[in-house]
């Protein structure tokens, strides 16, 4: 019996990207082994709709996109394991197909994707979302709330709009609160709460963070002299940012995080409008992965 998979493609995600991906799926896709169909999206969230409806009818949902429309088809996903999230990664960050060791070249993913493995993985719940890769709160949420609204989208854009927003941001205190009642207050520029290891771009947050070990890395960046800019990006991009002396990582199921003052939230990079206080779950293994057996 075939292996049934849909490709639910994003078609404003990486525009030519996206029309490659229909040709190469027709051309390199193993059709004695896959019985192949496609969807599309039509519009935020709909990626949520089309794999939970579809969840339990396919063997395997492959999300083609970007960091949004995995984060889509995974919420749609999570919960049924009998149907597996595969990522065709089409979009310009694509943190957790990189985590996972995806190629990024379409020819190369989808001539792999024939002999690629299934296995478990995580979610975290977020105030009652749901995410794969790495939130947070802080300096990157105010880049994503403000890049929200900024009209253009793109990387080029999106750099913009953070070197403009660096240097006027203010950091706030939180209160984080593990599994085990242990609590902290900090002032910190950024708190990202990964479940894998980078944002995207290899730009790794949390290098030794693992989709599949039951554990959230809640990452606090603290406040730092300007001058150190550079060094820490330095860190981000050689994976190793957890050495940073700015850098505390706790690694719990559950976290609580408060703030004094409303702070903005992303989800996977979106921003998203939630309350503090931010609850923080693992879902462990909750969702099954067909990719790269070796991450």
């Amino acid at each position: 019996m075939k292996t049934k998979v849909l490709f639910i493609i994003n078609p404003i995600s990486g525009v030519h990207k996206s029309k490659k991906a229909e040709k190469y799926i027709s051309e390199l896709i193993n059709k004695e082994r896959f019985d192949i169909s496609l969807m599309y999206t039509e519009h935020k969230g709909h990626g949520i709709d089309i794999s939970r409806e579809n969840a339990g009818k396919y063997d395997i949902i492959a999300a083609v996109g970007g960091d949004g429309t995995v984060n889509e088809v995974a919420m749609g996903l999570a919960g049924n394991t009998d149907t597996a999230l595969a990522i065709i990664p089409t979009g310009s960050g694509n943190g957790l197909a990189r985590h996972m060791g995806i190629k990024m070249s379409l020819k190369k993913n989808l001539k792999r994707f024939n002999n690629y493995k299934k296995f478990s993985a995580d979610t975290v719940s977020l105030n009652g979302n749901f995410f794969m890769n790495v939130s947070g709160t802080g300096f990157d949420a105010h880049v994503a709330d403000v890049f929200n609204t900024f009209g253009q989208r793109g990387l080029k854009n999106y750099a913009k709009v953070t070197i403009k927003e660096f240097f006027s941001y203010k950091p706030a205190k939180y209160t984080i609160t593990d599994d085990n009642n242990n609590t902290i207050t900090t002032e910190a520029f950024a708190i990202s709460f990964a479940n894998s290891s980078q944002f995207g771009n290899n730009a790794y947050i949390s290098p030794q963070a693992d989709i599949s070990d039951g554990l959230i890395d809640v990452v606090i960046v603290k406040r730092f002299p300007v001058w150190k800019t550079p060094a820490l990006a330095i860190r981000m991009f050689t994976k190793n940012m957890h050495k940073s002396r700015y850098t505390t990582i706790l690694r719990g199921k559950k976290f609580i995080i408060d703030s004094e003052t409303p702070q903005p939230v992303h989800l996977d990079g979106d921003s998203i409008k939630t309350t503090f206080p931010v609850n923080l779950n693992i879902n462990h293994g909750n969702i099954m992965i067909y990719g790269p057996g070796e991450r």
